[in-house]
């Protein structure tokens, strides 16, 4: 099995188990919006971005729209978002999905982070994901931290 398998499955995976397991909890609320910023990782070099993503949440399940400046490409994407365990003070959770660029090209993405609460309305957020090209065999790695807005 090659390695893109094996991330798609340990995704779906994960997904499933967040289902399964927190389905029951306690409505939080359903809106989102981060602001981040951090590190492109390529064989060359690194570059710095910045991004904004906009989520709809219900329980363990959120849609994110992703927008992104990536060493000077405009990236935009959607998501689907998976975190398990939602408690008051830390959410650990699960992403993937789609994007495209400015400039025509479009992939995949995988990931996950933590979500940790500063307040009701607050947290601090740092996440990893692996972005995938469509037509070669090399991929980006992006690790950012940013403040989130619960809403």
């Amino acid at each position: 099995m090659n390695k893109g398998k094996k991330i798609v499955s340990l995704f779906f995976v994960f997904l499933i188990l967040s289902l399964c397991g927190n389905l029951c909890a306690k409505e939080r609320k359903m809106g989102e919006i981060c602001f981040a910023g951090g590190l492109s990782f390529l064989d060359g070099g690194n570059a710095p971005l910045g991004a904004v993503s906009l989520g709809i949440y219900y329980k363990v399940i959120g849609i994110e729209v992703n927008g992104a400046i990536l060493g000077g490409a405009q990236v935009i994407g959607g998501n689907l978002v998976a975190g398990p365990f939602d408690n008051q003070s830390l959410i650990p959770y699960a992403t993937g999905g789609i994007w495209t660029t400015a400039y025509g090209g479009f992939g995949f993405n995988f990931g996950g982070g933590i979500k940790i609460r500063l307040s009701e309305g607050f947290a601090f957020r740092s996440e990893y994901r692996r972005y995938f090209f469509n037509d070669t065999d090399w991929g980006l790695n992006v690790i950012v931290g940013g403040i989130s807005l619960f809403f």
